[in-house]
């Protein structure tokens, strides 16, 4: 009880009452005063106070105010209790007391003023605060785990609250180019984004913001040196007691690009396939056309008198230069469909420049000065036909891209040096007027071209791409700002030295040439007769128009010094025809000669490297059929 209360009085009752509810009361309660030295005297405890300290209520209510709290906290919660009476304002402050078992713990003290026997007194409520420390501490910690995570995290995350930025990774930062968080908060992330993406991106995060599931969206970065692709997904959560949106944010450039490279590769290989078949289409009645226009030229002479001999002529020269522009444009479909890049040699890179350049003379004469720039590399390992077919439509299209008429000569620069990573790296520049940016991405897709109607078919670049590619190289183009292209190709060099080709053989004499027995087995009906027209009067000539009538004949024992066999024929193919009297009659194997307009399977592929196998591709003429002929028949 605390002394001198007013007994018998109403005053008595309630201080009664208050006593009563003291004692029960769950949180600490005592009533301290200040002696006249100044040092505070505990006059009062209750039960809750002495369970705090681990102490029974006798002992906790003897106890000097100051005896259980910790030694570096007593002089400043003595001067406080001095202020508190002296009436400075009431505050609540935290300290620590020690308990009897020797634990510290945390306290809330809590002081209102009163009076008691005249003098001040305050009562002082303590709370034990260790579950709020430990709460506290808990969450700075995982606010802690939480930043170490965050910054430390792979992709981007953002806080927004209310449409403002609150929080950013360094992922963002470093994305944004920001030097901080504030540098980044000032310009806002909008800033990050094209401005046709802005307005879509503020209505996204209310949306996201008022609970709206939302898939996840990519995003365009502005003003970055490559063109970056980030995806953003969104969810609403609170912070601070406030709606929020959290946004995570993946860089998916790479990821796109590497989606774009597979659907290229993917339309190439159904295009290859497509150019295949087309070629082998094309090249069967281009065959009969280009042999036709042969003979007509060769017999104008007979047919036709003065004048009329050289107006026909001219003709049939014209529509044989035509139908060698098909060729040329069949040859390049098929060069663009083989991915193969044929046997290889180690080439010195320079020499099939050289021989290039050789090639390209009449487009380079009136358009360009070639200059050189060689640094000694090393070799590489290439099909020497077929890496110089990409260096002569480099040249070819670096002339073509010169204007004729601005007045004064191009140049065309050509160096050639040691690359990183064991490369050898080419680059061939002109001083052209450049390639306009839209354009520059599509260079290199089958049929695109800038050129004028009639000049080029679009596959130079896709050519070269493929076949160097092919190699293990690379190909780009760029366009510096002051005009002008380069082209860089880049391919691996080679450890092996340079091997010498061995010193042709000199060709045998001409005998004089024999007669045969052949047999033309080709689906196009016209095509076989017109063989059999144009050397029926050199040797004997059967034709078959199917696999099954050519197997016919053979299989009847019937010999055959050579069999021209077309590859791809309905039914019963070149191949399965061959195989089938190859098991019969092995000796036939050596007479077989395949004519074939490009081979668009992968069996016919495999079929055509075979060792044993000898191959004429349409169109063709008869001096490749005359020779197949004349060394069958010198065994």
């Amino acid at each position: 009880m605390l002394p001198d209360a007013p007994h018998g009085s109403a005053d008595a009752a309630l201080a009664d009452a208050i006593l009563r509810a003291l004692d029960t009361s769950q949180t600490g309660v005592t009533v301290v005063t200040v002696d006249e030295r100044g040092r505070a005297v505990r006059r009062y405890a209750n039960q809750a106070f002495a369970d705090l300290l681990g102490l029974d209520l006798k002992d906790a209510r003897a106890a000097a105010p100051m005896d259980f709290v910790a030694l570096e906290e007593r002089s400043r919660i003595e001067t406080l209790y001095a202020s508190w009476m002296n009436g400075a304002p009431m505050t609540t402050v935290q300290t620590v007391f020690i308990r009897r078992d020797g634990q510290r713990i945390p306290v809330e003290l809590a002081l209102a003023h009163t009076t008691l026997s005249g003098a001040a007194a305050g009562v002082v409520f303590v709370r034990d605060v260790s579950d709020r420390d430990a709460i506290e501490t808990a969450l700075r910690n995982s606010e802690a785990r939480f930043r170490l995570l965050a910054e430390g995290a792979p992709d981007g995350i953002t806080v927004h609250v209310r449409g403002r930025l609150a929080y950013a990774n360094q992922f963002v930062l470093r994305m944004a180019g920001a030097r901080s968080f504030q540098d980044l908060a000032a310009r806002g992330i909008l800033a990050l984004l094209p401005e046709d993406q802005r307005h879509e991106m503020v209505e996204r995060l209310a949306r996201v913001a008022a609970g709206e599931p939302m898939e996840p969206r990519e995003y365009n970065l502005a003003g970055s040196d490559e063109p970056k692709i980030v995806e953003v997904h969104s969810i609403a959560f609170e912070h601070d007691g406030q709606p929020a949106v959290l946004s995570f944010s993946r860089d998916v450039s790479e990821r796109r690009r590497m989606l774009e490279d597979l659907r290229r590769a993917d339309r190439l290989a159904a295009l290859g396939t497509l150019a295949a078949a087309v070629a082998h289409e094309v090249n069967n009645p281009l065959t009969y056309v280009l042999l036709h226009l042969g003979e007509l030229q060769s017999m104008i002479p007979r047919l036709l008198p003065g004048p009329e001999a050289a107006e026909a002529a001219e003709m049939i020269e014209e529509a044989r230069e035509g139908a060698e522009r098909v060729r040329v444009i069949v040859r390049d479909l098929l060069s663009f469909a083989r991915a193969d890049p044929g046997a290889r040699e180690l080439v010195p890179v320079e020499h099939t420049i050289e021989s290039a350049i050789r090639l390209a003379g009449n487009a380079l004469r009136h358009r360009a000065t070639v200059t050189r720039d060689y640094a000694p590399t090393r070799p590489v390992a290439a099909a020497r036909a077929r890496l110089e077919q990409v260096f002569l439509n480099l040249l070819v299209n670096a002339a073509q891209a010169i204007p004729e008429d601005r007045g004064r000569p191009g140049e065309i620069h050509i160096s050639v040096r040691p690359g990183a990573n064991d490369r050898v790296e080419v680059l061939i520049a002109d001083d052209g007027p450049g390639i306009a940016l839209p354009d520059l991405p599509h260079v290199f897709e089958p049929f695109f071209t800038t050129k004028p109607e009639g000049i080029g078919t679009g596959l130079g670049l896709a050519i070269c791409r493929t076949t160097v590619e092919s190699l293990g190289g690379e190909i780009a183009v760029r366009c510096p700002p002051g005009g002008g292209t380069v082209v860089r190709v880049s391919l691996p060099a080679s450890d092996a030295p340079v091997v010498s080709a061995p010193p042709p053989e000199p060709a045998p004499r001409r005998s004089t040439p024999r007669r045969g027995r052949l047999l033309v087995v080709d689906d196009e009906v016209r095509l076989g007769k017109l063989l059999a027209t144009l050397v029926g009067d050199a040797h004997s000539v059967d034709v078959a128009t199917s696999g099954q009538e050519a197997l016919q004949r053979l299989q009847r024992g019937v010999e055959f010094d050579v069999v021209f066999c077309d590859l791809m024929m309905p039914g019963m193919t070149g191949m399965e025809l061959f195989e089938a009297v190859c098991r019969e009659r092995p000796e036939m194997e050596s007479r077989f000669v395949f004519l074939t307009g490009g081979a668009f399977t992968e069996r016919a592929t495999h079929f055509l490297r075979r060792a044993n196998v000898t191959t004429i591709l349409k169109p063709f003429d008869l001096d490749q059929i005359e020779a197949a002929i004349q060394a069958r028949l010198s065994g």
